[in-house]
């Protein structure tokens, strides 16, 4: 009799332990999805704050529609501009990131033009991955064609910076040119790959909640923000490059934007052994020639 009493409190105390440890387990799953990770997104850790410029780089800030300063550097031409590049970084990078590449691009007479998006660096105001940043980007096209009429004006982005190109080139068609390298399709199925990449994939379906509660925070809304269906909607020249071994942002992204994309002047091309990180050094030749070829032919 006292084995059997023994052995139901030891049951009891193993259903209760688990039961605390389901909760424990439920409560931090909640805590990350809900307000760690939305935290996380619309205010990613801001890289290179307070940098100065480079030597020959202009530093200066610009308001947008709702009134957030954006920081932006800029290198200017000699003479006459044959064409502004807007550049554009990844998430929880800078402006900063350009600092070796302004002058140069300067020195080929392109005006070269870096600006912290919102959220990042010096800028004001939360990432709203491309549903707010589209807009500033136009508000920044104006400026340039302001001080500068009549030269093309492009947009040149990198993964979360792709993602703004492609979308801000669809609200605004007074864009001359778009580059975008290895950006995601929508922000749904990018955040649902890196759910199940980091935890499992049957844990996927958390990642809309988390996605909607970021945009309750940072005032976006996450479904319009799908760079594919942006891609549909733009007309001017695109170069878009991927890499095959991207570890970040697979490869499908790429398939999905180049499915979506309909312009007679849509170009594509995929590297075999590109990651995220170093898709120009995995062919430095192909990515030089491909890139100038483009540059020439729309800026002429």
């Amino acid at each position: 009799m006292v084995k059997n009493s023994k052995r139901r409190s030891w049951k009891r105390t193993l259903m209760v332990a688990l039961g605390v440890l389901f909760l424990v387990i439920i409560g931090a799953v909640w805590l990350v999805i809900w307000h760690v990770a939305p935290r996380a997104m619309v205010n990613p850790v801001r890289t290179n704050a307070g940098a100065l410029p480079p030597a020959g780089v202009r530093a200066s800030t610009l308001q947008v529609g709702d009134g957030i300063q954006l920081a932006v550097w800029q290198a200017a031409p000699k003479g006459k501009p044959r064409a502004a590049i807007i550049l554009l970084h990844g998430i929880a990078d800078s402006k900063k990131c350009f600092a070796g590449s302004l002058r140069s691009w300067a020195d080929q007479g392109i005006l070269a033009i870096a600006p912290d998006l919102r959220g990042h660096g010096d800028s004001g105001g939360t990432a709203s991955y491309g549903d707010w940043e589209k807009y500033d980007m136009s508000r920044l096209r104006e400026e340039v064609t302001r001080e500068h009429p009549g030269i093309p004006v492009g947009l040149w982005g990198t993964s979360y910076g792709g993602a703004v190109a492609l979308q801000s080139a669809a609200v605004d068609p007074l864009f001359s040119f778009v580059i975008v390298e290895s950006t995601f399709s929508s922000l749904r199925k990018i955040a649902c790959d890196q759910v199940s990449m980091h935890t499992h994939g049957s844990l996927a379906w958390l990642a809309p909640i988390a996605l909607r509660r970021a945009g309750e925070l940072g005032n976006f809304d996450f479904s319009r923000v799908e760079p594919a269906r942006a891609a549909g909607m733009i007309s001017m020249p695109v170069l878009h490059l991927h890499g095959e071994k991207d570890e970040l942002i697979s490869i499908e992204h790429a398939h999905l934007i180049r499915a979506a994309s309909r312009g007679a002047r849509y170009q594509f091309l995929s590297f075999a052994q590109g990651g995220h990180y170093n898709l120009r050094a995995s062919d430095t030749a192909t990515y030089d020639r491909v890139t100038q070829k483009f540059l020439k032919s729309v800026t002429r």
